[in-house]
């Protein structure tokens, strides 16, 4: 079952206080509304709004650069799940200054977990700017 993810971080000591993070926020909305997102009219949208124009999607030995070269790739991949399949995260994203990174799960809405990975991005200006994807190895 995914976890909830605050739309903030709070920072240790804080008592409390959630600290908004536009970029880690980014990761979340990178599952959601790219990676879960079905209609590729809404998915090349949300691609244009959460990665720089030139950026790269590094998945295993393959790297797709630009906006629609992400998003087909994204399309491919889709078409292999069954269709009420969606990603989402498994903990908080994470930040440290222009690197961010964010276990997710793979499966039916609060249902078993299909799937692990982490994906690991860098920002600029406020962007995607590249995103790597690890996969969780659950052969052994």
């Amino acid at each position: 079952m995914p976890l909830p993810v605050p739309g903030g971080i709070e920072p240790p000591g804080a008592g409390g206080e959630v600290v908004s993070d536009p970029l880690t926020e980014l990761m979340v909305r990178n599952l959601s509304e790219v990676f879960s997102e079905r209609d590729p009219d809404r998915r090349i949208e949300a691609v244009r709004a959460i990665y720089a124009e030139d950026a790269t999607f590094y998945e295993g030995k393959h790297a797709f650069v630009g906006w629609i070269a992400i998003s087909a790739q994204v399309s491919k991949l889709l078409t292999t799940l069954p269709p009420d399949f969606v990603f989402s995260p498994a903990m908080p994203p994470s930040r440290n200054h222009d690197l961010g990174r964010m276990p997710w799960q793979l499966g039916k809405p609060g249902g078993a977990v299909a799937g692990r990975g982490m994906d690991v991005a860098l920002f600029a200006d406020g962007k995607i700017r590249a995103l790597y994807v690890f996969l969780e190895d659950r052969s052994g």
